[in-house]
């Protein structure tokens, strides 16, 4: 325990009394004994009282650290592509054609359909075959008629000239059909809001789905037409384009890919 040592000064009052002066001085007193540092006592611990060469210190407690709940990551879906073609490369494997009657050809970092004929349907195919499959590519109308039909197809069977197609026109016109025997079944058409197909220069996305026999036509974003069919099983995939009462169809196509439903 910390003492502190007090040392007594001598005394001296001087008093005028009517009798005289009297002095007393405490110069012959004994030393006060030290004094010590008044104690404070708390149930059975004791503490110092606080002094002048003993300041009083106080410490913060200690702060425990905050419990903070980690966010779970949400699952993100990615699809699974299946082919892809940016017809960068002029020989990725679709057909060159280049006639008095069309185009179907490599030009423009994309894949070109021009139809020079009335009343006619041109398709090529690349040489992959699926059953259940999401075709998707970008499109663009160059020249020609508004009055025109460009789009994808799949279910083409080896041997055959049978498919289902998914098609719009600049007219704002789009249908999904089923084509046999050269001829063109339309399944079910319609006609878009104003400005959602685009126009000449401008692309517009196609999304086709085959699955099973679920057949859905999605442009630039807004599904236009689901339907169910289920004569054609499986077979090859493409683009196509056509004329109607006027020749000059010639459409731009971009960005083909086939996704895994």
């Amino acid at each position: 325990m910390l003492k502190k040592r007090f040392f007594p000064l001598v005394l001296c009052i001087t008093a005028i009394m009517i009798s005289g002066v009297a002095c007393s001085d405490g110069a012959n007193q004994d030393v006060i004994e030290e004094a010590e540092s008044p104690v404070m006592e708390v149930g059975e611990i004791t503490l110092p009282a606080a002094t002048k060469d003993a300041p009083l210190t106080t410490e913060e407690p200690t702060k425990s650290p905050t419990e903070t709940s980690t966010p779970v990551p949400t699952e993100t879906l990615v699809p699974v592509i299946l082919y892809t073609d940016e017809f960068s490369d002029s020989n990725s494997g679709w057909e060159h054609y280049n006639e008095f009657d069309g185009v179907l050809d490599y030009e423009k970092d994309g894949y070109r359909m021009w139809v020079n004929v009335l009343s006619n349907f041109y398709w090529v195919a690349v040489d992959q075959t699926y059953s259940d499959v999401v075709i998707e590519v970008d499109a663009a109308r160059m020249e020609g008629p508004i009055n025109n039909q460009y789009g994808v197809f799949c279910r083409l069977a080896p041997g055959s000239n049978s498919f289902y197609f998914f098609l719009i026109g600049s007219d704002g016109k789009y249908g999904i059909g089923r084509y046999a025997d050269f001829t063109q079944n339309m399944l079910s058409d319609g006609i878009a809001e104003p400005g959602l197909i685009r126009g000449e220069n401008e692309w517009n996305q196609i999304r086709a789905a085959c699955v099973g026999d679920n057949l859905s036509l999605t442009v630039n974003g807004e599904v236009l037409m689901e339907l169910q069919d289920g004569v054609l099983e499986s077979g090859v995939v493409g683009l196509a384009a056509g004329t109607f009462d006027e020749p000059g169809t010639d459409i731009l196509f971009d960005n083909f890919q086939l996704v895994m439903p």
